[in-house]
């Protein structure tokens, strides 16, 4: 014969997995499909120079390496995080666009992860856009010149 136990399961596990299916993570969970749409909507119109770093790509170096870090040095749990998915991917679709450098994509996630601000809230605020463009930096380099 063999033995039967009826296995149980704990209110307090299906509250816990209920808990991450529903949760704001973006890795899992209702937000994931959100977050994809998001940035694969904007990847075709990233400009050509970034072609071989991938969307997905950048997005994990950030998630895995600058989002995660941000969060362990101010002492919050990823659930907690006020960086929304929406902004992280247009924080993301920035970065790709060379609208920002990848230094102040730093800065601007340091302030999201504390305020929980949109990035393009944080930009106008701070004024954080970056010249990328061969005549707007020779006009500025005209005026910088004529005023000195």
């Amino acid at each position: 014969m063999i033995p039967y136990t009826k296995h149980t399961i704990s209110k307090s596990d299906i509250n816990a997995v209920a808990k991450i299916l529903n949760g704001r993570f973006l890795t899992q969970g209702s937000a994931v499909s959100e977050f994809e749409s998001l940035i694969e909507g904007d990847h075709h119109s990233s400009k050509a120079g970034k072609k071989e770093q991938t969307i997905h790509k950048l997005a994990a170096n950030y998630l895995t390496s600058d989002l995660v870090g941000l969060l362990k040095e101010l002492g919050v749990r990823l659930e907690d995080a006020k960086v929304t998915p929406e902004n992280f991917a247009e924080l993301i679709v920035l970065i790709l666009k060379s609208d920002v450098s990848s230094r102040m994509a730093k800065d601007i996630l340091r302030e999201m992860a504390a305020t929980g601000a949109d990035p393009n809230e944080i930009i106008g605020e701070k004024g954080l856009t970056q010249i990328s463009g061969e005549e707007e930096i020779s006009e500025l380099v005209k005026q910088v010149i004529s005023e000195n």
